[in-house]
């Protein structure tokens, strides 16, 4: 009997250190368990606090750049807004012989076109000869522009004409400050008669002392065409309209003392020939903007897709007053 009691204590003596190092193994695989967690949670936060971090820092990025390109577009639209300076022309007498006067009355906004009217008293002072009034050409601060004026004056008489001049501060031209106008008079009944009168003048809208000279600064993207002798002509970006269709504009300087012609030949758009409009009437030592474009149903009839040119090429001509050619140079254009 004693024995067996023995035996018994000695068992349960046995389960109870057992089970006291099961509870004490499992009490430290539970403190593990918490402590593997916490770490974890704590990597994570650490992880996610890095993660909002770089998203701060991308953010901020972001809105610097962004800032950085409102400032600039701001800074082109101010630059290239019109000027506010209020205008001081006076009516006078440009042009007054025995056959013709012509008297620049005033200058005005033209609030359609966005361009300017100058306001002209045209007089007629044959008596028996109809006269014909046109411009030539127009030149805003060195800059030639095609200009709007085409006047019958009977014998004797006199009319109030506008001469249209386009809106320019897309090129950066805010102020016309020196606008030269070619004045051309004609016989209005025989076109192959003697001139009456060719004759240049200049109109100060702002006083003859503020006149200015335009000069254009190069940009990244513009490539020079043609660079000889007679002229520079550079290639300065491309778009598309509906008037003209699809269009290479670009910036043309006349190096010297002649008025030129310019033309293009045997042009083709991704090897596919296509015949470039491009008609440019440039007065000596001027400048102007002038566009090569091909009417939509040209580019439809080659079947090119105008979103996806890669390859124009051609030549293009320059000839003098006598329409003698003077340079002819193969160009290659990748709008």
């Amino acid at each position: 009997m004693l024995l067996m009691l023995s035996i018994l204590l000695v068992a349960c003596g046995s389960s109870e250190s057992g089970s006291k190092k099961e509870d004490k193994k499992t009490e430290e695989s539970t403190k593990k368990s918490k402590k593997k967690k916490k770490s974890k949670k704590d990597k994570k936060s650490k992880d996610k606090d890095k993660d909002q971090s770089d998203e701060v820092d991308e953010t901020d990025e972001t809105e610097e750049e962004t800032k950085k390109e409102k400032e600039t577009e701001a800074k082109k639209q101010k630059s290239n807004s019109k000027s506010e300076r209020p205008m001081t022309l006076e009516s006078y007498t440009a042009i007054d012989n025995e056959k013709c006067s012509i008297t620049i009355n005033s200058i005005e906004e033209d609030k359609w076109s966005g361009g300017y009217d100058i306001n002209v008293l045209l007089e007629n002072k044959s008596a028996d000869v109809n006269y014909n009034f046109t411009l030539e050409a127009a030149v805003v601060n060195g800059v030639q522009v095609d200009p709007s004026l085409y006047s019958n004056v009977l014998a004797g008489k006199k009319a109030n004409a506008k001469i249209g001049i386009r809106d320019l501060t897309d090129y950066g031209i805010t102020e016309c400050t020196d606008i030269e106008l070619f004045f051309k008079v004609v016989d209005s009944d025989n076109f192959g008669a003697e001139d009456i009168l060719n004759e240049a003048i200049h109109v100060y809208p702002y006083g003859q002392e503020s006149a200015t000279q335009f000069t254009r600064e190069a940009e990244a993207a513009d490539k020079v065409l043609v660079d000889n002798e007679y002229v520079t002509i550079t290639y300065i970006g491309n778009t598309h309209d509906d008037i003209y269709g699809y269009v290479l504009n670009t910036y043309v300087v006349n190096k010297t003392d002649k008025d030129l012609s310019i033309r293009a030949d045997s042009f083709s758009i991704d090897s596919y020939m296509a015949d470039a409009s491009y008609y440019v009437d440039i007065k000596a030592g001027k400048s102007t903007f002038a566009k090569m474009y091909w009417n939509d149903c040209i580019i439809k009839q080659i079947g090119v897709d105008i979103s996806n040119i890669k390859n124009i090429e051609g030549t293009i001509k320059v000839r003098d007053g006598a329409y003698k050619q003077l340079s002819s140079d193969a160009v290659t254009i990748t709008p």
